[in-house]
């Protein structure tokens, strides 16, 4: 049997770090996780760009009948106030999005292979904090308006992917390790270093490496400035996630708030906000998947809903307006394609139209307006964007003699672009209800 372990054996050399840690890789893909690499490299290749992917994507899901329950059960509790149930596969990636879907996928796979045993202590602890890190890191990038915030959550699950397999698969190298845990004075990576020879963060690295998940890890220094912030926003969600269990006002933490603000350029009243609502949707990210004894351990930030702190919460929201993405424009227009052919709903077709201007053109708000059985009024049925709610209600136009801007519009036959810069020709058609949308 190959050995595993270094403790008591000094630092090890470079050669038998890298040969220790391509035995726990093997020890961990044979220990219960098989399952999990199969699907997890499948769901990688994939992205959701082209009609096969999606194909490949619903045969994944079907074949699992967890992951498919699982699936609906987190489409149904997202959307089922607003958009209706979603009871099929298909459905629940036009719903979701494949981006979400994919997240689900391996999250599901990932949990059933921890979970197939009766999870240690450490085990739940570390799934806590994984799910937190992961939260928090898919909310900044939201707030970022980065496009794909769900493969920063796949990314900062996955760099907790080490500690995890380690906790599920540890054996007696687990025990070694809690024991020297509770020594004073040893730091958790220094603990790590002495029973293992390794941190379990570096685990997490040759891990991706060797089952082919590379592309689900955002590089440091790549070049690419989107990466690089999934990076950033990452790393400091784990090493928040890490150490909040000493306590919102210990100097510790409160060093590393500081640190998340002068990183991301937030001030303090905005990252409390972000944190606040991370914990909160780390919780419920969590009882999603089953995990309800992690769900238990993530720490709720009590008593820190201060006047100011809920007042710079709608900061988060200022910034998610997309700022238009290509790709995305054809991958939804493919969509749309598709649901055609099957059928689908009128409904859910103009609801994917509308967000493929809405994110794939970039704009603040998009509005479908119907007119009446009269035809004499023009009503909101569908909106997206910053303040969706209030521009529904609002957007509803008398259509009269009276020459109008919406009248204008539908009387040209063809797209109207106002700017309030070059068109003073149809300043005069504005009227105050228009101009109060």
């Amino acid at each position: 049997m190959d050995s595993v372990s270094q403790t008591n054996a000094g630092t090890p050399s470079p050669e038998d770090k890298q040969r220790s840690l391509a035995t726990w890789s093997r020890r961990i893909r044979d220990g219960g996780l098989a399952a999990f690499t199969r699907t997890a490299q499948r769901v990688a290749e994939l992205s959701g760009d082209t009609n096969s992917d999606l194909a490949a994507l619903s045969d994944i899901i079907l074949k699992d009948t967890g992951m498919t329950q699982r699936l609906l059960k987190a489409s149904n509790s997202a959307y089922r106030t607003r958009r209706g149930r979603t009871n099929t596969v298909s459905r629940a990636l036009v719903m979701l999005g494949v981006k979400e879907v994919r997240k689900i996928c391996l999250a599901t796979s990932l949990l059933d292979g921890l979970l197939a045993k009766e999870p240690s202590q450490e085990l739940i602890d570390e799934m806590a904090k994984a799910f937190h890190a992961a939260s928090q890191a898919r909310l900044f990038a939201l707030r970022r308006a980065d496009p794909y915030s769900e493969e920063v959550f796949i990314s900062a699950l996955m760099q907790s992917f080490g500690p995890l397999a380690f906790w599920s698969a540890g054996g007696k190298y687990a025990d070694q390790l809690r024991e020297k845990l509770k020594e004073k004075g040893v730091s958790t990576e220094e603990a790590e270093r002495q029973v293992l020879g390794f941190t379990l963060a570096e685990l997490s690295e040759v891990l991706a490496h060797d089952w082919e998940l590379d592309n689900l890890l955002p590089k440091q220094n790549s070049g690419d400035k989107r990466q690089e912030c999934r990076h950033l926003e990452i790393s400091l969600s784990n090493r928040f996630a890490r150490n909040v269990h000493l306590g919102w006002e210990s100097s510790f933490v409160q060093q590393i708030t500081k640190d998340m603000s002068d990183a991301l350029n937030m001030n303090q009243e905005q990252l409390h906000a972000v944190i606040i609502a991370a914990a909160k949707e780390a919780k419920e990210t969590a009882e999603y998947f089953g995990a309800d004894q992690a769900a238990a351990a993530i720490p709720v930030l009590k008593g820190q809903q201060s006047p100011a702190v809920v007042a710079a919460a709608p900061v988060v929201a200022a910034f998610q307006s997309p700022s238009g993405d290509h790709m995305l424009q054809l991958k939804i227009l493919r969509e749309v394609s598709t649901l055609l052919l099957e059928g689908t709903d009128t409904t859910l077709v103009m609801l994917r139209l509308l967000e493929g201007i809405y994110q794939g053109i970039g704009m603040d708000r998009v509005a479908f307006a119907l007119f009446n059985d009269e035809r004499n009024y023009l009503t909101a049925r569908m909106t997206l964007g910053a303040d969706k709610d209030e521009l529904k209600r609002n957007f509803r136009f008398m259509i009269n003699d009276r020459m109008d801007i919406v009248r204008y519009a539908f009387n040209s036959g063809d797209t109207l672009w106002y700017c309030s810069d070059t068109a003073d020709n149809l300043k005069e058609l504005l009227t105050p209800d228009f101009e109060a949308i």
